[in-house]
């Protein structure tokens, strides 16, 4: 089945593409005051993702294999990670409290 079309811009990453509607955009320049665009600069955009695409190689068992995907993960500091191995942990369970008590 082809995905929907939707009129909104795309953000290409390995495999995974989503559609999203931007809220804003955010610049964020080191050292400088410009109002000029550079590709050193980095962007933080929000928006509303309307759309998701994956390969159908990541697919296994209609769930996104995140090992085969291998995306980057940022450990903190200058530390980075391929995630190549996947691993599940149970969530604890605890007992709700009510407001009374």
């Amino acid at each position: 089945m082809a995905p929907p079309v939707v009129d909104a811009p795309l953000l290409r990453v390995a495999g995974v593409t989503l559609q999203y509607r931007a809220d804003d955009r955010l610049v964020t320049a080191a050292y400088r005051v410009s109002f000029d665009v550079l590709r050193s600069d980095r962007f933080v955009v929000l928006g509303q993702v309307v759309g998701i695409h994956i390969d159908d190689r990541f697919i296994k068992n209609g769930r996104l294999d995140t090992a085969a995907l291998q995306p980057l993960a940022r450990c903190g500091y200058a530390d980075y990670a391929v995630v190549d191995e996947v691993f599940a942990i149970a969530r604890p369970t605890t007992a709700r409290r009510t407001a009374a008590e």
